[in-house]
Parts: C-alpha cells; structure tokens; sequence
C-alpha cells in the first residue's frame, strides 16, 4: 500500500504583485544559443521583484489621407501621406523625409517633415517642407504597463513595464503539489524529459512553466548577461510579444501583432545588474554595484568574472547542484561541468552553417558529452528548434502552431507537439474555455492539457489519451492540477495576501499561511485535518535572516532545530526529537541534549555542496575529496586522480578518495565532530582512484577487496544508423573482481547502452532495446527473458526463458491495476483517487475469487482497518 502523502505548499509571490507573465519567442532574440535576454532590472531581488523595462510599439498616423489611419512605422505613415499627396497632384514630387524640430520621444522626433514641390504649373514648383506623420500613441507587450516622463522642454521617455516574482519557490521547504503546481504563486510546472544517455550526462529536458507561459530548454534560455556597464540596449536585445494593434479584422476580433520589444538601457531606470536566466526557466539576479556579482542572501549560485587562455571575457558560474557554467560574454552557455570533471560542452550555429540546420546563426546545434556523443538541433527558417538527433542518429520532432485566437496576426510559437522515434507523441493543448476561468483567452496562451497519442501497433489500434489537465482563475493563477478520469486531483481556493487552501485528491483541506523574509515568502504554518484518532493539528516553520529553516514543530509536536553556516548557507548542526517548549539553543557546540533527542553535526567541502565530515549518534563518517588534506594521512593532500584532471576554475576535481566510517561513544551525537572514539572498534574504509574524466579506476572495500575497471580509449562501430554496434570512448571495458575474475562488455550501442557481455565463466549476455532505450531481452546463454511495453514505457509483460509469463495492466493515469499470468492467475487491485490501495482480488483460473484483502484509510490516508478473506 501506498500512502497518501502531502507536500507543503509553499509562496512564490507576495502580496499585491503583478502574476501574470509575458510569452518570450526565444526565436526572435537573435543570440548566440538563442539566450534568453528577460530584462533589465530596475529593482533588486532582494524587494522579492525584478521590473522589465522595454521600450513601446510606437504607432503613427498620416496627415494628408482623412480619418484616423494608424501606421506601425513612422515610414508607413510617410508614405501613405506622399501617396495621398500625389493622388491630388499638390505637391506630388517627394524628394525625402526627416525628423521635424521639436520634442522627442525615446530620443527620436515625434513628427517626420517631408520634402516636396509640384509639377502642377498652377502650384509654386519650390521644394516646399510638410508634416507628412506624426506620433499616434504606444504600445506595449500583454501583461505590461506604460509608463513614463518628460523634461521641460517636453521631450519624452516612454517605456513598458512589468514586476516579476522570483521564478522559483525560495524555501528548502516548498515543493510543488500533484502534477507540479504551486498553490500561492500559482504557478504551473510541466517538466519533460525527451531524452536521457544512460550515463546521465546528455539529456534533453523541456519545461513550461505558466508564469512564463513557455517551454524553456537548453535550446531556448540559458544565458547570463551583465548589464552593469551598458549606456544602450545590449548588444540590441529586445522582447518578442504580442499586442493589440489599432485594428479588427473581418469579424470585429482586436488583431494582435508581434513587435520585438527594444530592452530599455541602464542607468536611471536601473541598477546595475547580471542576470542568470537557467534552462529550467529560473532566473537569478545578481547586485553589480560593485562590480563583482552579489546574489541575493538566500542564493546558492556564485558568479565571477574571468578571462580565457585567448583573453576573451567569461562568466563562470558554480551553481547549487555542484556544477559550473562557462558563459561567453554576450551571454552563451558554453559548457557545464560537474564536480567529479565531466563536462557537456554546447556548440553554435556561425554563418556558414548550413540553412537547413540553422537560419541564423548563435542557435545552439549540438550538445556533446566529453566522450564525444551529441545531441544535435535543427531549425526552421523562423529559429524554432524542430528536430532533435541522438547519438544513434534517431529523430525527435517538434511541431509548432501557426496562429490562434490569441495571437490573430502574429504567430505564438508555441509547442503544440512532440513526436519520439517509436511514433509515439505528446501533445499539448492552451486556453481550453472550460479550464481559464475566463471568457477571454489569455495571451499569452495557457497549458490547460496534455493527451499522449499512442501510435498503431500490429495488435492494437492507435489512440490519444488525456494525460493531465490544468485549471486556472480568471487572473492565470492555477487553481486545478489532475491526472487521466480526475485522479490525482489538488484544487487551490482561497488564496489572498498571507494564506491558501489546497483540497487533496482525498477531499482533505490544508490551509498555508506564510511569511515574507527578504522580499521572498516562505511557508510559516500548515494545518493537518483531523484523522481517525487524532484531532486536526498543524506543521510550522521558523527561518534565519538567509531563509534557511531555523526550526520545525511537526504535527506531533515534536520540535527539531538548525544552524548554518551563512557564509554558504550550508547546514552544520541538526537537533531532532525536541519537545515543542524547547529552545533552540540546543544547537551550540558540546550542548547536553534532553533525552530521547538527538543532534547531528556536518562539516562540508570548501568549494563545493559535499559533505565532508558528518557526527551523528555512535558514528563519525569522513569523506576525503581529491586535492583536500586527508586527516588519516598526517593531512597530506588526498590524490586519488590525475594532477591533469582539474576543472574550470583550475582546481582538481572533487572526486571521493576515500571514506572512512568511526565508531564514538557519543549516544546521542551531542559531541558533534569532536567525539570520543570507541578505542577497540576498527574503522570501516573504502577507498577508490579515478581516471582524467573521474571514472572510477579502482574501488578498495572495507575488507580491503579491490575492484578494477576498465574502459574502452576510442570510439570505434560497425553497421549504421540506429543500430550501429561498438562502443565509445570512456564505455567500459571490463570489471576485475577481488578474486581476480573479470567480466567483460564488449559491445555498446551508441547510446551507451550495452549490447554484450561475457561473464569471468564465458556465458555472454545478449541485450536488445527499443527505440527508447527500454530493455526488450536479455539472453543469458542459451535462455532469454522478453519484456514488452505499451506506447508510454509502462511494462505490460515479462516473459521467462521456459515461457512463463506476467502480464500487467495500468489505468489511464498510468496506476498498477492487475497483475495475470500465464497459468490464468489474476491479482486486480482497487485505488482511491490518490493512489492508495483500497483492495486486492486474488483470483484463480477459472476467476474464481481465492482471496481478497481490504485496507480501509482515514482522509490522511492512514491505514485504520485491514480485512483479509480467503476463500471457502
């Protein structure tokens, strides 16, 4: 049984603050990588807010044509003026324009003068000068605001202006709820994950998030740009929206335009600023003022400012999950690295780059892992990615839509299908009327669903399937997340300043309320339901100046309390097992515990987010990293990998060299890393020696058994495309055990998933997979197991080498339903709408029921009541 469990909703917004978002067309940026250029930021992140400033669509009108005729450009309108002109023959010869004196507008004239002299003997023929258009009004992006002032001789700097909250929930403690929604900010989360290599190190991820509404990927949004120095827009940066033009169509419907809106410059409108917008959607703003990067106190993300070998400016970020980026300084990722010295490195389109796999060029074409495998991007004339090439050369395609209610006159780019190698595909429905909480469509467009379009097969027809469905109120906030028939069901009431509620798949309430540090917002308090035997109760949270959580009281009552080291925000000391009165000072060092208490204590890494020491009750556990001092060995630095093996910063990589676990005589961990040890108690090592690409060489157990690997030095295939067999630099080659047996993997596709083996007695092992890398057999010798799956990888049968088999059957939110064999057996289980387990029929042959079990939960889903029953 699995039982229901409920995240803390957590706040991405404060009170009063503009939700609603702007759609970005990455296309349009024109940048390396195609590297998303958001803003320019008026206000710190420190205020919980970033504004975006973009200049206006000014719209012009012509003087000599009658009736109110607006023109996009001030060129339109000069035109259309002459054309009027020489219809009545007075004047008719135009001979050029300029900028009339008198006020201006973002520094240009607001009327254009043009030149002009007849040919009409009736008329002066002298070049005579004309107001020919004149400024009209402006415009700005959906979901922006004018804005403005003018000096005393009237000139005018007009701008649009949006507040946008920070991108992501601040707090260790805010997950998202269902299917990735967060209830205060109301934000929509759908991450997709297109591709991944077995090593982990290429993949392809895709993520939509509401308050954007766009998918961002590596393809469309990975850049960090310093604004600091800049006097004009940089490098000519703007943002593609939609607006409402002065006209209808045919049918009366407001038309909309695309227009790519000019980034406003620094100076007075700005602090200076770097902003890191991550492929993830997530944006970081960095504090230039005093021009090295300051992140706000609750980042964990570094910025500094370097130099190549050939002098040109980079960016080299350490970001919080233990890697660093390398951006160019127009702002293109150029590679990522992580700790342990395995970089993918991205690669971009220049000009000669052919036009059938870039248009222009900085569109990211290829991601290559340092073994030399490659993701590869295609585009179509307008810049959107549409194809997607593995490494074994199979294409993913991606299919945009044209135009829309919402977007009349423009096109909106946006994703509306995905289709994978095995014909399978994902497609993705906006502004469903029912779902937006408005008889007006929002514009941008809103993701409201997604249906899986499962292809024809030799037994089954094709079909399409609702997956997911998205709900949201009529300002885009997310009220609704489900899965396929309404399960897995959370809806969001009651949001105002300071508190939601959110009802669970179970009809269970839980209301947050939550409290603003540092312009963020952070959950303070949850409250539980009453449950069977327990009456309704609550969860609350205490932060420190940084917003790490400073303390905890559960629905028990029970009480745990945090330091950190503020410097990095990293946690040194945890109490766990406090009553609810208790004070938190439990944390100071050497500090004797109440009973039934107990504290745990870390020490960390210098430079990276790697535990290196950890006390813990009975037990200290040392962790020695490669190029740090190794306290076991009178503190000489640990070198467990090649002096060559060094990072972008130039340190050597942070692999493991050693671990050694210590028995202590500290019960309850209140000595923290000062412990006694227990004298007659050995120490447990493990140990282990890498390669220049921090591949594990060799690995020593505490019984100090060694296990040797090995791996292939070149890439080398035979046969083609998707089925070419070999292997590629850095796969492995083989494993030799303590005894001296060795195992070796002789074939590899070009995923890296292995395709042959041979055990230290000769049996080879033969696998095959699909298209999607799923595992279809595995021959041991002379037996093979089958496994087959339905379109969206779900299991459906296993069949053993004598036969035998198991079937498996799913719901259409992808539940475990039944389980059959080949023997006619069955095992059907029932679910409530959260997943959890309410019955289960074991049935015979015949279908005859032998056996059933009944789990009867509370709206915790807490198990109160087990009923079996057996067959007569």
């Amino acid at each position: 049984m699995r039982n229901l469990s409920i995240d803390v909703a957590c706040v991405g917004s404060g009170p009063g603050i503009q939700r609603r978002q702007v759609a970005i067309s990455f296309a349009k940026l024109g940048l390396p990588g195609t590297a998303v250029v958001l803003s320019l930021l008026s206000n710190l992140s420190f205020a919980g807010t970033a504004i975006v400033r973009v200049e206006p669509k000014l719209l012009w009108r012509d003087t000599e044509c009658g009736g109110a005729n607006f023109h996009d450009t001030e060129n339109q309108a000069v035109q259309a003026s002459i054309a009027c002109y020489k219809a009545r023959k007075q004047p008719n010869i135009y001979s050029g324009d300029f900028g009339c004196p008198g006020p201006t507008i973002n520094g240009q004239a607001n009327r254009r003068c043009s030149t002009l002299q007849s040919d009409n003997p009736d008329l002066p023929s002298l070049p005579t000068t004309v107001v020919s258009a004149y400024y009209a009004g402006s415009k700005c992006p959906d979901g922006f605001k004018g804005g403005g002032s003018s000096d005393s001789n009237g000139n005018s700097i007009f701008y649009c202006e949006l507040v946008k909250t920070k991108l992501d929930p601040p707090s260790k403690g805010c997950p998202w709820i269902g299917n990735r929604i967060e209830p205060t900010s109301g934000v929509t989360k759908e991450a997709a994950l297109d591709y991944r290599a077995p090593n982990g190190l290429l993949k392809f991820v895709r993520t939509y998030r509401s308050d954007i509404s766009q998918f961002t990927s590596a393809v469309s949004s990975s850049g960090f740009f310093d604004y600091s120095s800049a006097t004009l827009a940089p490098m000519g940066r703007c943002v593609n929206g939609q607006y409402n033009t002065m006209r209808k169509d045919a049918s009366g419907n407001t038309i909309k335009a695309s227009h790519c809106f000019p980034l406003m410059p620094t100076g007075s409108v700005a602090t200076p600023h770097a902003l890191l917008w991550d492929e993830t959607g997530r944006q970081i703003d960095f504090d230039m003022s005093s021009g090295t990067p300051v992140p706000n106190a609750d980042v964990h993300d570094r910025a500094v400012k370097t130099t190549d070998a050939s002098g040109n400016v980079q960016w080299r970020l350490t970001r919080e999950d233990n890697t660093i980026e390398l951006y160019a300084a127009n702002g293109a990722l150029l590679s990522r690295t992580t700790a342990d010295g395995k970089t993918v490195a991205y690669s971009y389109s220049i000009a000669s780059t052919p036009a059938a796999i870039a248009p222009t060029s900085g569109l990211l074409i290829a991601q290559t892992d340092p073994f030399g495998r490659t993701l590869g991007f295609q585009y179509n004339s307008a810049g959107l990615m549409t194809q997607m090439t593995d490494p074994a050369g199979q294409a993913y395609t991606y299919t945009y839509d044209t135009t829309s209610p919402e977007c009349a006159g423009g096109t909106c780019n946006r994703v509306v299908q995905v289709q994978f190698p095995d014909q399978y595909a994902r497609q993705y429905l906006y502004n469903e009327s029912s779902l937006i909480g408005t008889t007006t469509p929002p514009s941008p467009p809103l993701l409201t669903g997604i249906n899986e379009v499962w292809p024809a097969t030799s037994s089954s027809t094709g079909q399409t399937v609702r997956a997911s469905t998205f709900g949201y109120d009529s300002d885009g906030l997310s009220t609704l997340t489900q899965r396929a028939g309404g399960l897995d069901q959370y809806t969001v009431t009651g949001r105002s300043s300071g508190s939601v509620t959110v009802t669970d798949p179970l009809g269970a309430q839980r209301t947050t309320t939550y409290q603003t540090l540092s312009g963020a917002t952070y959950p303070s308090r949850m409250s539980q339901p009453a449950g069977s035997g327990c009456s309704a109760s609550t969860t609350s949270w205490s932060y420190d100046a940084h917003g790490n959580v400073a303390s905890t009281l559960d629905v028990n009552a029970n009480r745990t309390c945090y330091a950190y080291d503020l410097s990095r925000n990293l946690e040194t000391t945890r109490v766990e097992g406090l009553s609810n009165t208790a004070a938190c000072t439990y944390t100071a060092t050497g500090a004797t515990l109440p009973a039934s208490s107990r504290k745990v204590s870390t020490q960390w890494h210098p430079d990276w987010r790697l535990e290196t020491k950890r006390a813990e009750p009975g037990k200290i556990t040392t962790s020695v990293y490669n190029g740090q001092a190794d306290p076991f060995n009178a503190n000489a630095t640990a070198n467990c990998a090649p002096s060559t093996a060094l990072l972008p910063d130039g340190k050597p990589i942070a692999v493991l060299c050693k671990q050694v676990e210590q028995a202590t005589t500290d019960a309850d961990g209140h000595q923290g890393l000062s412990a006694s040890l227990q004298s007659a108690a050995p120490n447990r090592v493990r140990s282990w020696t890498y390669n220049a690409y921090g591949q594990v060489l060799t690995e020593t157990d505490p019984l100090n058994n060694t296990t040797i690997y090995a791996y292939y030095s070149d890439t080398s295939f035979t046969g083609t495309d998707p089925n070419a067999v070999g292997h590629t630099l850095g796969d492995l080659q083989s494993v030799t055990n303590a005894k001296g047996q060795v195992t070796r993997y002789t074939q590899y596709d070009k995923h890296g998933n292995v395709l042959e083996s041979v055990d230290a007695n000769g049996v080879t092992t033969t696998n095959t997979y699909d298209s999607r890398q799923r595992l279809l057999s595995a021959s041991v010798g002379d037996q093979s197991t089958s496994y087959a799956y339905d379109a969206t990888g779900q299991l459906l049968k296993v069949t053993a080498p004598d036969g035998s088999w198991l079937g498996y059957e799913y719901d259409a939110a992808h539940r475990r339903t039944a389980v059959t064999d080949g023997a006619g057996n069955r095992i059907e289980y029932a679910l409530d709408k959260a997943g959890n387990r309410t019955s289960q029929s074991v049935k015979d042959p015949s279908g005859a029921l032998a056996r059933q079990v009944t789990w009867v939960l509370d709206s915790l889903g807490r198990l109160q009541k087990l009923k079996v029953s057996n067959a007569q």
